[in-house]
């Protein structure tokens, strides 16, 4: 007997991710639902909890099924006053239905609440429900998809304000919208919103949700009047807390004018408090109507905290959309803040001062470091409220007098002084300052307005000038520095230029121009007293470009490098993917009475470290920390009743053993009812499907969830730090015993374990490096460093090897415009895109150029010769091909042109494409952005120089290669040419008139009027195709079979791009948390898939055992042929005629793409058994024939390596035996 089906959330949901994101409803809603799930006939079913009758359970019904439990069970309405598909009237119209509705108690007719739980977006939801409540009358609605939900009070026929609960059975609206509020009320808003991470709106989509709504047609600057109401509402939530006042008043109560005139006076009060924000006397803009609904959109959230992250999205969204991004200047994430918060270590009797300071990030979190060090050393706790709680004085001292902060930003300013202000009880030294234009601060302080609002702070700052008159403001007296400054832009103004070292070129004559971030090192170094220490962030292009050795000697100068951190990709994303990394150092310094000691020394120990884990997705969402548990129902008290219980995974295996011997089963053997746990059934019958009528009783559930930190914050994903304990060591912890170990003197000199040290490096991507090992440009990029990189460079340290530029030639490619020249025939033009995935270089489907722009006198350098190997310098660096042809041809500059002189071409390339090669490659190029590899770093490739017969073994492959390869494009062709030839393509000549008609009645039935489908050509070809009266989805059904990324660790990934232009299928391993959105569909040995997206480039192959399971993009169709030989499917659909039909089907101009139902309609003709038989022979030999040539090149690239690692002999072993014996 087979098993019964079991439909879990999960499969209905096709995505257990998309089912986790249900923890808007508890644990014990969401079993009791899904065990209520049932089989039939194959299909998930589930009884509805008020009408009692059988429903699909879709994803839509898993969730209306959910609310009902919720309003039955938990708000405890009574199920004879809640109906489903309630009919909607509006006028005649009697089609729509209300998936929920709860009738009045007194008037069990009325709809009292109305519940929409379809997947429609909020401000689409909010409009159905406003439709569906004006008809009805109903005061009360209620949105969800499941992951949010808002609820909705219909004060009056065109008002509804947003309420932050529904009234439960018991009580009345005014109850739940009218009752006074306290910080309590907004924990208890916060632990219901924080049920669900992913899809609950923080206050940056309320921020997008107002902008939508109400700030778009305001006719208001968006940032001021909501930087207004957040300014306000941090205030009240602070005089609540402080107890200065009873109750919050930023609330959305009474009419819209009388809540205008208290907002407004609230807004006074703040002002007054915390002034140089805002301009004495301004005003809320926004009308009366406009304030209401900000107000109630924004009234339950709480924004302080432990660290005032709930605020850091928003500003960061405000700020950056007025003005930051544009000046290439975004937001440092927080972690990376607290990685060198640790690292720099910051003492309460030290200076420090953000020169970029956006939204005070780097400010604030050094004051939360010191803070917690003042409360530690008074023996005080700290809440998660830590920002709101009185703190000893010293810690407001520390604020007044350390701490300051400028920014060139006045929006910016405004956002920083706001925070520091809260932290300084009133007083802040943040100022709206020219970082880099110093000489004009005379100017700018003289300006009354700016003196009125910054003078406090700007006498603290004249303090700490180096100069004692306080008029040269060139060099200060910090001790600490962290910025990060913005990436873009060049600072042109020769009277700025003309204050820096940097502005001037090694000779002495003035730059022209000079990147702002280059100018911000060098101004950053003369802000800090000796022996002062800097972070500073900074794009990876100055960490490796050649062009920047300068500005690194000069660092190296004037500091000793302590660090350098590497951050992922994706950390500022979704505002920019460029690559950066922070640079740690700590001026020169002997003498004692001016600072920290750093005595100068000629070499010293560099710490290199590298982020692993990333933090944010592509996307630019964060990634946070989850831990695996399991939720189990067991019995809970004497009368039989189960209770939800859940367990850290952990946990679970030592109560229970396996998830197997806790999953319990009723079923019958024999006619006799047992009860067994499904490890007992293996052992006992071998599986389910040797039971009868198997039941399943108790089910773990596998899950994951979201972790916690003590103040209740989810934690970030990262390798940089420990946070709390919670999370693995990191980088500041192996920083921090590295400056132990090298007597760092702004770390206390507690014994340094050299134990744990190694243990720290060992486990996280980080190295120590002296400074005389750096590379001859002074490069200091962590990824150059990277331990495998390191590894491989020392192997061949112990070979024999030369230089790249001993044993051949190096040029590159055109340099000139050529694009125009582009044709589909001529001389072949390869590209950067054309050596992806094809050893050999003719392989490629390149564009062409005509032989008089192949001839021109400049086009004569990148012309190519037989053996030359083509490889990727930009963009797919490290990708390379090998000419194989005597035929002409040449490339663009993406590629560089490598021509053997003492050296085998075919071993050159295939060393090139070993971990060997690769490892050199991709450890050369520089950049941030836009990476590459130049051709003077070339040399310092080292090709290793066997003495006996390796190479020439290695050659002898290479030319095997190529032959297996050839004849497997013959035994491919030769199947084309017999398809051609049964279908009486082979020779055919096409009817071309000039002009031809159609009837009007064909356009109509064909639904198009374009007149190149109705051309003589493509009806013949339709006629002749549509011979047999069959289609394709006549021969092949389409597999639809999801991939659930939850349910992988890693996954080979067939993109688009994959498919080759001989029908190869090349796939990639990706892990399941940076699955691709296009990440779609699973296939199956036989499956033939065929991209939708320009049909017309023929990108079809068949899915072979080796690739079954894989996942493949939702721009391919995937078909199961089951009526065709796939190989004969697969060359039936790469036929040039059948792409030109696909074509005509397109749609789009930018992506033309064919839909899955147009290629199913497609006509296709089935051939004899024996002709269909001899092309999937064909194509089979073909397909065995191009694994040969890939075992041989794979073969050929493991012995270079085997004989780099062991030896030449045994490599050359490897390689004759066909692999080790």
């Amino acid at each position: 007997m087979s098993a019964l089906t079991i439909h879990t959330l999960a499969s209905i949901f096709r995505d257990e991710k998309a089912a986790l994101s249900l923890t808007l409803f508890s644990q014990e809603d969401i079993s009791t639902i899904e065990g209520g799930v049932f089989d039939k006939n194959g299909k998930a079913y589930i009884k509805c909890l008020v009408l009692g009758k059988e429903k699909q359970a879709k994803p839509e019904e898993i969730v209306r099924q959910l609310w009902l439990y919720r309003l039955i069970h938990n708000y405890n309405y009574p199920v004879s006053r809640v109906t489903v598909e309630y009919p909607i009237t509006f006028g005649r119209d009697t089609s729509k239905r209300a998936d929920i509705v709860v009738f009045d108690k007194d008037r069990p007719t009325v709809p009292y609440l109305i519940v929409e739980v379809k997947k429609t977006k909020l401000k689409e939801g909010k409009e159905q429900l406003k439709s569906y409540c004006h008809a009805t009358g109903a005061p009360l609605a209620l949105w969800s998809d499941g992951s949010l939900v808002t609820f909705w009070h219909r004060k009056n026929p065109n008002y509804f304000v947003e309420i932050p609960e529904i009234p439960s059975a018991s009580q009345t609206i005014e109850e739940v919208a009218e009752t006074p509020w306290n910080i309590k009320t907004l924990l208890l808003f916060e632990q219901q919103r924080e049920q669900d991470l992913h899809h609950t709106r923080s206050l940056r989509d309320l921020i997008l949700d107002m902008e939508d709504e109400v700030l778009a047609n305001a006719g208001v600057d968006v940032f001021e009047e909501v930087f207004k109401l957040i300014f306000t509402k941090l205030y009240d939530e602070l005089t609540v807390y402080s107890g200065r006042h009873k109750y919050l008043r930023f609330r959305n109560t009474n009419t819209a004018s009388e809540l205008r005139d208290r907002i407004q006076a609230l807004f006074e009060e703040a002002c007054d408090r915390w002034e140089g924000v805002f301009p004495p006397g301004d005003r809320l803009r926004l009308t009366a109507d406009h304030l209401q609904v900000c107000i109630g959109s924004l009234e339950k959230y709480k924004l302080f905290n432990s660290n005032l992250d709930v605020i850091d999205e928003a500003f960061e969204y405000l700020v950056s959309k007025s003005s930051k991004g544009e000046k290439g200047q975004y937001f440092t994430p927080r972690w990376v803040i607290d990685m060198c918060v640790k690292m720099l270590n910051p003492q309460v009797d030290e200076s420090m001062i953000d020169t970029a300071c956006g939204s005070a990030g780097f400010t604030m979190h050094a004051i939360f470091k010191v803070w917690r060090d003042i409360l530690d050393r008074e023996g005080l706790a700290a809440s998660h409220l830590f920002t709101m709680e009185r703190k000893p004085e010293a810690c407001y001292d520390y604020v007044r007098e350390k701490v300051f902060a400028i920014d060139f930003d006045e929006k910016s300013v405004r956002v920083a002084r706001c925070l520091n202000l809260i932290a300084g009880d009133g007083q802040t030294n943040v100022m709206h300052l020219n970082t880099l234009d110093w000489k004009k601060w005379d100017e700018t302080v003289k300006e009354e307005n700016w003196n009125d609002t910054y003078n406090q702070g700007w006498k603290k700052l004249r303090k700490l000038l180096i100069d004692p008159k306080g008029k040269d403001y060139r060099a200060f007296g910090f001790d600490l520095l962290m910025a990060n400054p913005p990436f873009a832009g060049d600072i042109k103004q020769s009277d700025m230029l003309s204050l820096y070292e940097m502005g001037h070129k090694e000779n002495g004559k003035a730059e022209s121009k000079v990147g702002r971030d280059l100018l911000f090192i060098e101004r950053n170094l003369d802000f800090l007293r000796p022996g002062g220490r800097m972070a500073i962030v900074l794009p990876q292009g100055r960490f490796n470009n050649a062009g920047d050795k300068r500005i690194r000697r000069y660092i190296a100068e004037h500091c000793r490098i302590l660090a350098v951190v590497g951050l992922h990709p994706n950390t500022f994303k979704p505002h920019t993917g460029i690559k950066t990394s922070v640079l740690f150092v700590q001026k020169w310094n002997e003498d004692p009475t001016a600072g920290l000691l750093c005595p100068r020394v000629d070499d010293y120990n560099i710490f290199f470290a590298t982020q692993k884990l990333p933090s944010k997705d592509s996307s630019g969402d964060k990634i946070y920390v989850t831990k695996p548990v399991v939720s189990i129902f067991e019995e809970g008290n004497p009368n039989g009743e189960s209770k939800l219980v859940k367990y850290d995974h952990d946990d679970f295996l030592k109560r229970y053993g396996s998830i197997k011997a806790a999953t319990v089963y009723q079923f019958r053997v024999n006619g006799k009812k047992k009860r067994m746990s499904l490890e007992e059934i293996e052992e006992q019958y071998g599986g389910l499907a040797n039971v009868e009528k198997p039941m399943n009783m108790v089910m773990p559930i596998e899950s994951k969830e979201l972790v916690r930190d003590t103040h209740g914050h989810w934690i970030v994903q990262h390798d940089l730090f420990n946070h709390e304990g919670l999370t693995q060591n990191g980088v500041a912890e192996a920083f921090i015993e590295f400056a132990k170990k090298e007597e760092l003197n702004f770390f206390s000199l507690s014994p340094f374990d050299e134990a744990r040290y190694r243990g720290l490096l060992e486990g996280l991507e980080a190295v120590v490096i002296r400074f005389s090992e750096l590379e001859r440009t002074l490069r200091v990029d962590a990824e150059y460093f990277s331990k495998s990189r390191i590894d491989a460079a020392k192997r061949l340290d112990q070979i024999h090897t030369e230089a790249l530029d001993r044993v051949a030639d190096i040029s590159d490619g055109n340099h000139f415009s050529i694009s125009e020249e582009f044709q589909e025939e001529g001389i072949p033009y390869y590209r950067g895109q054309d050596v992806t995935g094809h050893f050999y270089i003719e392989q490629s489907q390149p564009v062409f150029i005509p032989q008089k722009a192949f001839s021109v006198s400049h086009m004569l350098r990148s012309h190519l010769h037989k053996g030359d190997v083509l490889l990727s310098i930009v963009g797919t660096i490290g990708e390379l091909s090998l000419v194989s042809s005597e035929s002409d041809a040449t490339c663009s500059c993406k590629l560089a042109i490598l021509r053997p002189q003492t050296v085998k071409p075919g071993y050159l390339a295939v060393f090139l494409k070993s971990r060997y090669g690769q490892d050199q490659i991709h450890r050369l190029k520089r950049g941030a952005v836009q990476m590459g590899l130049l051709l003077e770093d070339m040399d310092q490739l080292r090709i290793p120089r066997f003495l006996g017969k390796l190479e020439i073994a290695v050659e002898r492959a290479v030319e095997k290669a190529k032959n297996a390869l050839d004849n497997s494009f013959n035994l491919y062709r030769q199947a084309e040419e017999i398809l051609l030839r049964t279908l009486g393509l082979e020779d055919w000549t096409p009817p071309e008139p000039l002009t031809y008609e159609r009837n009007a009645s064909e356009t109509l039935t064909a639904g198009r009027l374009d007149s190149q489908y109705f051309s003589p050509r493509v009806q013949t070809l339709i006629q002749i195709l549509s011979r047999d009266n069959l289609s394709v989805g006549d021969v092949a059904r389409l597999r639809k079979e999801y991939f659930i990324p939850s349910r992988h660790e890693t996954f080979e990934y067939i993109e688009i791009g994959g498919v080759t232009a001989s029908g190869e299928v090349n796939s990639s391993s990706v892990p399941a948390d940076e699955t691709p959105d296009r990440a779609t569909w699973h296939v199956r040995s036989g499956d033939v898939i065929t991209s939708t997206v320009r049909p017309i480039r023929r990108l079809s192959a068949v899915i072979y055992p080796e690739q079954d399971g894989f996942v493949c993009s939702s721009g391919f169709a995937v078909l199961e042929p089951y009526r065709a030989f796939s190989e004969l499917l697969l060359v039936y659909l790469r036929l040039p005629v059948i792409a030109e039909l696909m074509d005509l089907h397109t749609t789009a101009s930018m992506y033309p793409a064919i839909s899955v139902p147009d290629i199913l309609k497609l006509p296709f003709v089935q051939p004899s058994s024996d002709v269909a038989e001899e092309v999937a022979k064909l194509v089979r030999d073909s397909h065995a024939a191009r694994k040969q040539a890939h075992a041989l090149l794979a073969r050929a690239k493991w012995a270079v390596e085997i004989a780099i690692e062991d030896n030449e002999a045994v490599g050359l072993t490897f390689l004759q035996n066909g692999g080790y014996q």
